[in-house]
């Protein structure tokens, strides 16, 4: 299965907040950190997905 990544600017777009705070966040530890990809920093929607749409402990599928 083929993984889909995001750009910094999509997130921003998405969460209408500024790059400098997506990268803030990450640097507290409070948001994921991109994967680097040569030097390009892209997202697993994965990653973004579970982070962003947490599951409550001890629920199961």
């Amino acid at each position: 299965m083929q993984q889909t990544y995001f750009t910094v600017k999509e997130i921003c777009e998405q969460l209408k907040v500024d790059r400098t705070t997506i990268y803030r966040q990450v640097k507290a530890g409070k948001f994921p950190a991109p994967i680097k990809i040569g030097k390009l920093a892209r997202w697993e929607k994965s990653t973004l997905d579970q982070f962003l749409n947490p599951q409550p402990q001890g629920a199961t599928h």
